[in-house]
């Protein structure tokens, strides 16, 4: 099995997975759970209902794996793309029409990125990590999406915070006033 060693637990997923047919994995592909409730979109990825899948789910925290990252999870609807790409859902925080999402969860979706990226060899850029929006938009693939949300806005920062976890731990910057107000200084 292959899974990211930041995965805190894995759970089954129905079989709803196919084969990658040789594809090389040179993607990232974000999307929102479009839910504010974590086991609901847990839930949701692992049951027998809907046609869909991921090879990670985040929420509250947690980096959860579900689609091994052998096989090609159901995400966006176009099997090309799924076919190259490691793919992701992430919890939202709040619900429409904003669709954000909490800082831990979007850290913890940089660091996916970054270690995603370092272990197949691909640079972290606009054209590596894409969004189910950008699929449909750039390339005609897919289906027309808001997906994945507030995410969509946030991807220059998301792109910033996964090649700073690439290239190693930033040094925080001193910051005097918050030393001072914690009774640090």
């Amino acid at each position: 099995m292959a899974f990211s060693t930041l995965t805190n637990y894995t759970i089954g997923n129905s079989g709803k997975f196919g084969s990658r047919n040789g594809a090389p994995l040179d993607r990232f592909i974000v999307h929102h759970g479009a839910t504010t409730g974590w086991q609901n979109l847990k839930d949701t990825l692992s049951g027998s209902g809907r046609e869909v899948s991921a090879n990670y789910t985040i929420g509250n925290g947690e980096t959860v794996g579900n689609v091994d990252e052998a096989y090609r999870a159901f995400t966006t609807g176009a099997a090309s793309w799924d076919s190259r790409a490691v793919t992701v859902e992430v919890k939202n925080s709040t619900a429409d029409p904003n669709w954000q999402v909490a800082d831990n969860d979007f850290h913890a979706l940089a660091k996916l990125i970054a270690d995603v990226s370092v272990r197949y060899g691909f640079e972290i850029n606009d054209n590596t990590v894409l969004t189910h929006q950008e699929i449909n938009l750039r390339y005609g693939a897919s289906y027309s999406t808001a997906c994945p949300g507030d995410l969509q806005r946030r991807k220059a920062e998301l792109l910033a915070l996964a090649n700073q976890y690439r290239n190693g731990p930033a040094t925080p910057k001193f910051n005097p006033v918050r030393w001072m107000v914690s009774g640090l200084v």
